[in-house]
């Protein structure tokens, strides 16, 4: 009986432990190539599909036993496809990503031969190349396109094999096919190329003389340049590319002739060029700030320089500055001004240089006008003469002294003006426009009597008006009316009064209007 018990419980204890080793999951380790991604995993006997992410470059699972197809993921990588079987006992898998794409640095270097490579540090070749394209080709379609404008280019290349073709201005330099990019290789991606380029000689001349250690400099249309330099004897020679370049050179104190300034085409692969080129020796400045008697600036004021035969004239600006230029030596010069007196110095130029900081004064022209004023008897004394503009402004004034002197100073020679005077009694008086080129000393003003209006009451020896009757007034015939009044306008003190043939004078008070006139 005992050893019936015994059986049944060891059968137990057996199945109980082949049930749980039948249960027992298998553990799997990850370790990836990159910090992030995802897995996708199937199992084969049952196509049942999972999926998990991972992150910080691993992953752990439990699974049962069995075979799996696992896909593993991460951005900008190519996923990985790997078969595994899972069993009970702990396992670990490593997983090496490739990536799609690779960022790479181009540069274009000159070279006497044409070849391209990958590396990992920079070129150290100063030569750097403009106006090359470089054309990434894929399958046959056009990818991706560089442009060599600066040291180097940072692009982004998808893993792969690529045709590249080089050009310059759209001429074909060479071509290298099936050329092989991955993460692999370098980041920096060099291309050594033989430019096209056309042989250029010459010579610098100025007048009769030959000029070295000038820099003979071409620029591009990109502002890209090439220099040459001429020897002693002013020839210069070398190979340039084959473009059009605008010249300059570069030598102090000289610089290239205007009818040498001009655009070059050099695109003729087949043609060698020379150059005869004339220059022209820099001028010397002299630069000068004009001002008055008051120190203030004199615009628009007129500087002539003259240096030996030559003569060149320039113009200030709003603040008296002016900047000519000058031969070497001995150089004169002279300002001139509307109201002002002309003024010059000299000055010794030495060759290549600047003379500044010159302040020339110029001294205004100034006038008088004086005169008497009177009434054509007697002078007018202390009455107030103006002088107006042309708007009625008065810009000046004085008095007449005890004989009818006045006189005004210091009138500019570019004023115009009028000269005005208003009394009581007289005519307002008022020259014409005027303008000064001289003093004037004789400007004598004769101001009339204002008229006015007296009533004349004539009557006889016995007090009778003397109506309708004629009479010389001041050489005028007049006729009294029927009651023997005259009315009559005067700008006199006095009235001459004739009636049949007697003459007499009678004094007018100005105060009064109504005179009593008795004819015997």
């Amino acid at each position: 009986m005992l050893k019936k018990v015994f059986a049944i419980i060891f059968v137990f204890l057996f199945s109980t432990i082949l049930w749980a080793e039948d249960k027992k999951d298998g553990t799997a380790s990850f370790y990836f190539n990159t910090p992030r991604g995802y897995i996708e995993f199937t199992d084969i006997s049952d196509q049942s599909k999972y999926g998990i992410n991972f992150t910080d470059s691993k992953a752990l699972l439990d699974l049962k036993p069995g075979n799996y197809k696992f896909q593993f993921f991460s951005p900008s990588y190519f996923p990985v496809e790997r078969v595994i079987s899972i069993s009970r006992e702990y396992q670990s898998y490593n997983i090496d990503f490739s990536k799609k794409s690779g960022d790479f640095f181009i540069s274009v270097r000159k070279s006497g031969k044409n070849q391209l490579y990958f590396h990992n540090e920079p070129p150290n070749t100063p030569h750097i190349l403009n106006d090359i394209s470089i054309l990434f080709y894929k399958e046959g379609e056009l990818v991706k396109t560089v442009d060599s404008d600066s040291l180097l280019q940072k692009i982004n290349l998808n893993f792969g094999q690529y045709d590249i073709v080089i050009k310059e201005l759209d001429k074909t330099l060479f071509r290298v096919q099936r050329f092989p990019v991955n993460e692999r290789y370098g980041e920096y991606l060099n291309f050594f190329v033989q430019p096209i380029e056309v042989p250029v000689e010459g010579v610098l001349r100025i007048n009769d003389m030959y000029l070295g250690g000038a820099d003979i400099i071409f620029t591009d249309v990109k502002n890209n340049s090439y220099t040459l330099t001429s020897d002693f004897s002013g020839k210069f020679s070398g190979n340039i590319p084959s473009k059009k370049y605008k010249l300059s050179v570069k030598k102090f104190g000289y610089f290239l002739k205007k009818e040498n300034q001009l655009i070059y085409d050099f695109t003729d692969e087949d043609k060698k060029f020379t150059l005869n080129l004339e220059l022209e020796e820099a001028p010397s400045f002299i630069e000068a700030r004009i001002i008055d008697d008051k120190n203030l600036p004199v615009a628009n004021a007129e500087v002539v320089i003259k240096s030996g035969d030559a003569e060149k004239k320039s113009f200030t600006d709003s603040f008296g500055r002016f900047r000519g230029t000058a031969n070497p030596g001995l150089v004169m010069i002279k300002v001139n001004k509307d109201g002002f007196f002309s003024q010059g110095l000299v000055r010794r130029v030495e060759k290549f240089s600047t003379i500044s900081n010159l302040e020339i004064q110029l001294k205004r022209k100034l006038y008088k006008i004086s005169g008497i004023l009177s009434d054509g008897v007697k002078p007018i004394k202390s009455q107030k003469i103006d002088l107006i503009n042309l708007k009625g402004k008065r810009i000046a004034s004085t008095l007449s002294g005890e004989n009818g002197y006045f006189e005004f100073l210091d009138i500019p020679a570019t004023a115009t003006f009028k000269v005005s005077v208003n009394i009581s009694d007289f005519k307002p008086y008022e020259s014409s426009e005027m303008t000064l080129k001289e003093a004037i000393s004789n400007f004598n003003i004769i101001m009339n009597r204002g008229s006015r209006q007296v009533i004349l009451e004539i009557t006889d020896a016995s007090d009778t008006p003397v109506k309708n009757s004629l009479f010389d007034l001041d050489g005028k015939n007049i006729t009294s009316d029927s009651n023997g009044i005259i009315s009559y306008n005067t700008s006199s003190h006095e009235i001459n009064i004739t009636y049949k043939s007697q003459k007499k004078k009678y004094s007018l008070d100005k105060e009064k209007v109504v005179y009593q006139i008795s004819i015997n």
